[in-house]
């Protein structure tokens, strides 16, 4: 999935990193009523602390935002599966 991911795939000073970040937006559904929806990104970088892709997430207003989760966990455990996590750094 992300060769840069691995510890012994890329050649640099820092460890590769997976990043992930989760916001909310707010958006207008019918005049003058907003109501928040829900945004996440992950990104990966080497060793180098170049930048080798970044997922962009996001979901409309829902109660408890259960898909937006759903998703991103998926994604998660998706990446993490397939890189050597113990050398990689989470932030």
């Amino acid at each position: 999935m992300c060769p840069g991911l691995n510890r012994r795939a890329s050649k640099g000073r820092y460890r590769p990193t997976l990043s992930v970040g989760r916001d909310g937006i707010c958006g207008p559904l019918q005049h003058k009523i907003w109501q928040e929806g829900a945004t996440a990104t992950v990104s990966g970088l080497d060793r180098r602390g170049k930048r080798l892709g970044t997922v962009y997430l996001g979901h409309m207003p829902e109660s408890g935002q259960r898909t937006l989760t759903a998703q991103l966990t998926a994604l998660l455990k998706a990446i993490l599966s397939q890189v050597d996590s113990d050398g990689l750094r989470r932030v």
